[in-house]
Formats: structure tokens, C-alpha cells, sequence
């Protein structure tokens, strides 16, 4: 008799824990889906940001050429497009002003060249040109299908540096940016 108990109460045990682990199993799989559905919207939203010319994208983490990559501040550091106007900013909180007063450097300009090409698994490559007083050159941002969080990869036309910022791509009137100072021309006897 001891023994049927013993082995009923052990069945009881192991099927309630089987229950346990299946719930728990069924809450996983349900934020997921949660997490994707939210991914899917922020991408969408993204999209329309770039479709609109009117985006940001805060970058978390920027990659210089030689491979050498820091994590920053996405207030200070972003790409930022509204209209026919871009504006890239490197803000390094190092106590140094920099050529924009917030520790780096502003360039600001005229967009020109927009091209918008979304590949056969769905991921976005938005490419533009920017024309400013302190540099030329180009801005290629990739935006994997099903999230928001990309790279801008900006190549100077005059010394060949490129520089890589990874974040978020956000509508702009969602941003709260610092906008620092742009690079300007001094000549030298003005210095």
C-alpha cells in the first residue's frame, strides 16, 4: 500500500512540474512574439522615416577604419536627416571641446543622390551624399529586416576615412539629439 502512495504521489509531482515547464515554455514563447511584433513595428516605423527623409539614427557604438570601436552616448553621436538637410556629429565626452564645442566634430549639409533599395530577405540600404562646408562624402545606412537597430557607414570623399555608427534608426520628431555646433571654414588670418 506504502509503495502505490509513494508512486502515485511521485506521478502527481512529475506531472505537476511537467505542467510548470510547459507554462513557463507557453510565457516564453508569448513575449517573443511580443518582442517581434515590436521589432516589426520599430522597423516599419524606421522605414517610413527613411521613405520620408525625415530620420535619425542614434548611434550607440561607433567603429573607426582601423576596426577600433567605442561605445558613446546616442544623444552626442547620430546621423540625422530632415528634408534636403543631413547633419552628422562625433561627440567624445573626454573633456577636449573639439571643432563643435560638445568634444568632436558637426558636419552639416545639402543631401543630394538619395538612393532606397530593399533586398529579397527584406533588409533596407538607404545611401545618400551630404554636402557640407567640412566635408563631402557619403552615407550608406542598413537596416536588417525586422528591426530598427542598423549601421550608418559615413566615407569621407577627401581623406578616404570611414567611420561606422550603430543605434537605433528613429523617426526625427521622436529624437532628443544635442546639436552642436557645425564645422565651419575660418580662414587663417581670422584665427
Amino acid at each position: 500500500m506504502k509503495k502505490i502512495m509513494l508512486i502515485a504521489a511521485l506521478g502527481l509531482l512529475g506531472s505537476l512540474s511537467m505542467s510548470q515547464l510547459f507554462a513557463q515554455d507557453a510565457d516564453r514563447n508569448q513575449k517573443r512574439e511580443e518582442q517581434a511584433a515590436q521589432n516589426m513595428e520599430a522597423f516599419n516605423q524606421a522605414v517610413q522615416s527613411l521613405k520620408d527623409q525625415n530620420f535619425v539614427l542614434e548611434a550607440e557604438q561607433i567603429q573607426f577604419g582601423a576596426g577600433k570601436s567605442i561605445y558613446v552616448v546616442s544623444q552626442n553621436n547620430y546621423v540625422l536627416m530632415d528634408g534636403d538637410k543631413a547633419m552628422v556629429q562625433l561627440a567624445f565626452n573626454n573633456g577636449n571641446p573639439g571643432l563643435n564645442g560638445a568634444g568632436g566634430i558637426t558636419i552639416a549639409g545639402q543631401v543630394s543622390n538619395i538612393q532606397m533599395r530593399t533586398n529579397k530577405k527584406g533588409n533596407v540600404m538607404y545611401q545618400f551624399n551630404i554636402n557640407g562646408n567640412g566635408m563631402s562624402g557619403s552615407v550608406v545606412i542598413n537596416i536588417p529586416y525586422g528591426s530598427a537597430y542598423g549601421t550608418a557607414l559615413v566615407s569621407s570623399t577627401f581623406t578616404n576615412g570611414q567611420t561606422t555608427f550603430r543605434g537605433n534608426l528613429i523617426p526625427g520628431v521622436q529624437s532628443n539629439v544635442f546639436k552642436a555646433q557645425p564645422f565651419q571654414n575660418i580662414p587663417i588670418g581670422l584665427r
